[in-house]
């Protein structure tokens, strides 16, 4: 499944920092941009699970919620969700991050994500995190759309 990043994305509100990508899916996946995150982040590499969870909670500080807790993705706050979109967020003392997946056709899906800078730090250790950001959410993305009818 290739993943391309798209280009046009508008930040609501204005951001410091904004990307999308895009994956196409199979025929007939009907799942919900919820379904999607949760079978991207399923059953990923321990060590690379543990990376994230490091990189969120102790470089980029954000206040994540235990991975138990309710309304709660990855530790990061559910807000609104329908079929077609989910928003994800988080924030700390140096910056605050949204995503939001959308389904954005029958055969396609989107990852969008927001940061928004709080201290000037903020932009110093987004620039080191930001090529990692954008390696890792395009293989999050395939693991997604492959994953249809695996069970």
């Amino acid at each position: 499944m290739a993943v391309v990043q798209r280009r046009s994305i508008v930040a609501t509100p204005p951001c410091d920092y904004a990307d999308a990508f895009e994956v196409s899916l199979a025929t007939g996946d009907g799942r919900s941009a919820e379904e999607l995150v949760r079978a991207g982040l399923e059953n990923i590499p321990r060590w690379l699970g543990a990376a994230v969870l490091i990189a969120h909670r102790h470089v980029l500080r954000f206040d994540l919620a235990p991975s138990s807790a309710p309304n709660h993705l990855i530790g990061w706050q559910i807000g609104d969700r329908d079929h077609d979109s989910i928003r994800l967020s988080a924030g700390g003392p140096l910056m605050d991050g949204v995503l939001i997946a959308r389904r954005i056709a029958p055969s396609a899906a989107a990852l969008e994500t927001f940061v928004s800078y709080r201290r000037p730090l903020a932009r110093v250790v987004w620039a080191v995190v930001a090529p990692i950001h954008r390696a890792v959410v395009p293989f999050l993305l395939r693991r997604a759309a492959a994953a249809f009818g695996v069970r």
